[in-house]
């Protein structure tokens, strides 16, 4: 699986250009706050790695990690810089930690209780993960940020392949006067069901799934819609490891984005602890 370490195409997903990150940047670091909580101490070094968030107060920021040298002034920098989006609490079990190459940020592997296994990149990787271990249980706060949105299928047919082919065998045997010609394609219902694709890049999923609720948020002089959804389902009714969904408005053209209609999206999923 590939990994990408590169946050370019979240600014855009967010409605800002990317190349005119060193303004933000400068705007970020004068107005902008620490979040003393995730302040992290390098161990056997005179340095710290300080979150700067902005702007104040809410759902979608923008989180520069500085690197505070103690010792010598001259040497403090930002060593990344990527959105920040409020997530909703869920238990996980850490699988794997996987720490990126400038050594500061990086993902998490983690396993549901049900067995379905996601990656997630971690805002606060030092901070969280770096006294975690493989097996322990964490309560993370996980959000997606979505690339494009659209209104999801109730119903796929189906004219070849393995399920075809079983619900052909299926369709003969209870009618044994028909053909094939008279069963051509299976249908498949897929309305209310939850799904959560894998793609070739580490913490990037396909994802579809029923809008349980649905706010806008102001971030700067933008707007997304924060969608809430599940990750799983309990049972006809309940849905479980819930997460926020955030897309900039005017990618949702050709969505009919409303509470308990389905959609399908593709998301960058993140996460961090409290």
């Amino acid at each position: 699986m590939e990994r990408n370490e590169l946050h370019g195409e979240k600014f855009e997903a967010i409605g800002i250009k990317y190349e005119n990150r060193m303004e933000i940047i400068k705007e970020a670091l004068e107005n902008g706050f620490v979040a003393e909580e995730y302040i992290y101490n390098f161990p056997d070094k005179n340095c710290k790695l300080i979150p700067l968030m902005y702007p104040k107060s809410n759902a979608v920021q923008i989180c520069s990690l500085l690197i505070n040298n103690i010792d010598n002034k001259d040497e403090n920098s930002v060593e990344s810089f990527f959105p920040f989006l409020e997530g909703i609490e869920n238990k996980m079990i850490i699988q794997d930690k996987i720490t990126w190459s400038n050594n500061i940020e990086g993902e998490i592997e983690v396993e549901s209780e049900d067995g379905n296994c996601y990656s997630f990149f971690a805002p606060f990787y030092k901070y969280n993960f770096s006294n975690c271990k493989i097996g322990d249980y964490i309560d993370v706060y996980l959000s997606g940020l979505a690339y494009y949105i659209e209104n999801a299928k109730d119903k796929y047919k189906i004219s070849k392949g393995p399920y075809y082919e079983m619900e052909l065998k299926k369709y003969l045997n209870d009618n044994p006067k028909k053909t094939k010609k008279d069963f051509p394609y299976a249908t498949i219902y897929a309305e209310g069901s939850v799904a959560v694709i894998p793609t070739a890049e580490n913490s990037l999923f396909e994802y579809r799934g029923k809008v349980l609720d649905l706010e806008y948020v102001k971030f700067l002089n933008k707007k997304l819609a924060k969608i809430k959804v599940g990750l799983e389902r309990l049972n006809d009714k309940d849905y479980d490891k819930l997460i926020n969904v955030y897309i900039l408005e005017n990618k949702i053209k050709k969505c009919n984005l409303e509470i308990g209609n389905d959609i399908q999206c593709l998301i960058w999923l993140t996460g961090y602890s409290k």
